[in-house]
């Protein structure tokens, strides 16, 4: 059993400082995973726990972001990776609205469509049926 380590970190919005307490094992594990400093994790968390306007609103745009990260490998991680590679690399242009919405085509008349709606950020895989008429 890890021993358990105190950190205290500053909210980047409103600057409430907060202790942030891990077990050893799981701070390494976010610095590796991270690649930062035990400092700016703690403030990252503090952000997370803070009740302030600003710490809301991000937070839900964080939880949002990770939500449709977390649908578009469940979604198409297995059977589309290249799908899933293009709009996850989008996701976080969606949620700070500098895209509205992409969409991709595939082989197999499929749509994966990812857009930011009422709040969150839609992630689909939408069949293609056509029918088409010639005389």
């Amino acid at each position: 059993m890890s021993d358990y380590r105190e950190q205290t970190g500053s909210c980047m919005f409103c600057g409430q400082s907060r202790i942030i307490e891990m077990t050893e094992d799981e701070w390494l594990e976010r610095i590796q995973k991270t690649n930062k400093s035990g400092a700016t994790i703690a403030d990252y968390m503090a952000s997370r726990e803070c009740n302030c306007r600003n710490g809301q609103e991000w937070r839900d745009k964080q939880e949002n972001i990770e939500q449709a990260h977390s649908n578009i490998d469940m979604i198409f991680g297995e059977k589309y990776p290249e799908v899933a590679d293009i709009l996850s690399k989008s996701v976080e242009m969606i949620a700070e609205g500098v895209i509205r919405k992409i969409t991709i085509m595939t082989p197999e008349k499929y749509q994966a469509l990812m857009e930011k709606k009422r709040g969150s950020i839609s992630v689909r895989l939408k069949e293609i049926n056509e029918t088409e008429l010639t005389t």
